[in-house]
């Protein structure tokens, strides 16, 4: 699960915070052009527990380990599927200027070999951070934390971004998924409110038929919470970009 969940993550939500960053960092604060190698480091933060995930930029290999309550998985070894890299083109070409839209609050500060890039992304806040170790290494560290904000959930606010990604996606084929997902959203919200209301319903029936006062007030709490969207999250992604060239022929293709 906590694999699926980095690799879910690892896609948006770096396309969001590289979006923002690549349009608003001086180049000079960025790592030059060239084909890299990225080693990583992620780790998830949550009340349920935690789960960290190592990937080998060589192989592609990931270590999990996820641990919750007294429950200890170890670690965890999947094959990889290949070098992971990393292209960085001379000219950025996307994303486009517009795909972060749906962050507010930016702010970038970039000097010669650092730069620090911090957004609200919804109900998440974002900070990037990237350092130049020496001439070929870099240290770039994405945080993201989530906290609950007020109000049942909602899909509206995945509207901009997949319009966006419809349009832009450097893909035909991430662009008609986004493309269906984008039809697909209204009757998402109405099943999603209808569940919700069916389950605001079943509370009252149960805070009606409640013995005590205590079991009555557990339940109305327990109501409340659905009034609020998202969990407390916090989620980290320490890379390590190595360049192996300065070309980017028979490389990654470019991001």
């Amino acid at each position: 699960m906590a694999l699926n969940l980095w690799r879910a993550g690892s896609g948006i939500g770096a396309m969001l915070a590289a979006a923002s960053v690549l349009a608003a960092t001086p180049r000079a604060s960025l790592p030059e052009p060239g084909l890299y190698r990225i080693d990583a480091v992620n780790q998830l933060e949550m009340d349920a527990g935690r789960a960290r995930l190592a990937e080998d930029g060589a192989t592609g290999t990931v270590t999990a380990r996820t641990q919750s309550g007294g429950y200890d998985s170890g670690d965890r070894v999947y094959p990889g599927n290949g070098p992971q890299q990393r292209c960085i083109p001379a000219t950025p070409a996307f994303p486009p200027p517009g795909i972060g839209a749906p962050c507010t609050n930016t702010a970038t500060h970039g000097s010669p070999g650092s730069f620090i890039h911090t957004a609200q992304c919804g109900p998440v806040q974002v900070k990037v951070t990237g350092k130049q170790l020496d001439k070929d290494t870099w240290d770039i560290v994405q945080e993201h934390v989530m906290t609950p904000a007020p109000g049942a959930p909602d899909l509206s606010g995945m509207r901009p971004l997949l319009e966006r990604m419809a349009q832009h996606a450097p893909t035909a084929e991430e662009r008609a998924k986004a493309a269906a997902q984008l039809a697909q959203l209204p009757a998402m919200q109405a099943d999603m409110s209808a569940k919700r209301a069916q389950v605001h319903a079943d509370f009252e029936k149960a805070k009606s038929s409640a013995k005590t006062p205590e079991e009555a007030a557990m339940l109305a709490a327990a109501q409340a919470r659905l009034q609020t969207s998202g969990m407390p999250m916090t989620a980290t992604r320490h890379e390590r970009w190595t360049k192996i060239s300065s070309s980017c022929l028979g490389g990654a293709a470019p991001r």
